[in-house]
């Protein structure tokens, strides 16, 4: 499964690895079904065994030893099927950031995707190719290698069960599944982008229903979990696509903050007397080399009290992937912010930083902007 812009960055997360210019990261929910994999496998090696028709006296695999090389090779699956959302977004021109894989599935940190017809669904469809791909290749694996070497021909064999499930899993038409994505995209070619997300949403909370009311009969907590994931992440899209929506217009101009950059050389302590004295708990940095960082308060927090005097700005500050224009579309911006997974970037105005753009910026404008179409419905009411 794939999300195309997130306002938050995932907790939790550690970079493992960079392929193709994509940051690949692994969230703790990954790591803890992957232990249960481990469990499982090595518990069920012996039926697996069965269910094959393979002799079990050939197969000697140590049933923990099994469970670790399965959990990789579910693992390098699941991988795989997000390098394919990856590779075609970096074709059609979006910029991926990263790509966090989480216990339910992978979320690409990406840009906007392109407002053309099937898009989403070119983007979409090729995870689930990805892993019926690999479970061709491992069912003739298996073939092949049933007789002379049962040991890795188990592996193969359900290893394409498994990759057979997640492309069938991730078929399902219900967001933020890929199959929901599809639907959407179908849909927004004589819908638009709103509609068919309120349409592709309301098929999505019947899916979580169903498969909510089914784990309750079977006491299978796993599948009441996956209802719940896809019923909660179905309505933020909505509610995602909604906020685009009321922005649409709107500058970076009208949401910003404005603040003049801190210098890079000052300490954590008169940093943070500017802070109490503004009110403001991000500020744009100012280098001697003319890079791109800003400064918050969790930032200085994170430095004991007593060193505060003793340490300069530029030894805690972060980098920022951009410098927003003033001007700019503030979607665009959301855009910027979600890939890179900033809190806030620095704006400028012909050349010169003037401000920056935080997250609680777009909340707060958000909040007046809901309470402004409120009123102007009621005055239409009346």
């Amino acid at each position: 499964m794939e999300n195309s812009t997130r306002f938050k960055s995932h907790q939790g997360s550690w970079k493992i690895a960079r392929v193709l210019g994509v940051d690949l990261k692994v969230h703790w929910s990954l790591v803890f079904l992957l232990l249960y994999v481990v469990l499982l496998s090595a518990a069920q090696l012996p039926y697996v065994v069965r269910q094959s028709g393979l002799n079990p006296a050939g197969v000697s695999w140590n049933p923990w030893l099994f469970g670790l090389v399965f959990a990789l090779g579910l693992f390098l699956s699941v991988v795989a099927h997000e390098m394919g959302h990856v590779l075609v977004a970096q074709a059609q021109g979006v910029r991926v950031q990263g790509i966090t894989l989480m216990m339910l599935g992978g979320v690409s940190e990406m840009g906007q995707v392109p407002e053309k017809d099937y898009a989403e669904l070119k983007l979409a469809i090729i995870g689930p190719l990805v892993s019926l791909v690999i479970s061709g290749l491992m069912w003739l694996t298996f073939i092949g290698l049933a007789t002379k070497a049962p040991k890795l021909s188990i592996f193969a064999y359900w290893l394409a069960d498994i990759n057979l499930v997640l492309a069938i899993f991730n078929l399902i038409p219900a967001l933020p599944l890929d199959g929901g994505r599809v639907l959407r995209s179908f849909l927004a070619v004589k819908q638009g982008s709103l509609k068919a997300t309120q349409n592709a949403v309301k098929v999505s909370q019947v899916f979580a229903w169903v498969l909510g009311f089914m784990g309750f009969l079977q006491f299978n907590f796993f599948l009441i979990l996956i209802a719940f994931f896809v019923y909660s992440a179905a309505q933020a899209e909505l509610v995602m696509l909604i906020s685009k929506a009321m922005m649409t217009g709107m500058s970076v101009r009208e949401a910003m903050t404005q603040a003049e950059p801190l210098s890079d050389d000052i300490s954590l302590h008169e940093a943070a007397l500017h802070m109490l004295r503004t009110r403001n708990q991000v500020f744009p940095i100012r280098t001697a080399s003319g890079g791109n960082f800003v400064l918050s308060l969790d930032s200085i927090r994170s430095v004991p009290r007593e060193s505060w005097r003793t340490t300069l700005v530029n030894e805690v500050m972060q980098p920022a992937s951009t410098v927003l224009n003033i001007d700019d579309p503030i979607n665009q911006a959301v855009a910027e912010m979600s890939s890179s997974q900033v809190q806030a970037l620095p704006v400028q105005k012909e050349g010169k930083i003037v401000g920056i753009l935080k997250y609680s910026d777009l909340s707060e404008m958000m909040q007046f902007k809901s309470l402004e179409e409120s009123s102007s419905d009621q005055k239409k009411a009346a």
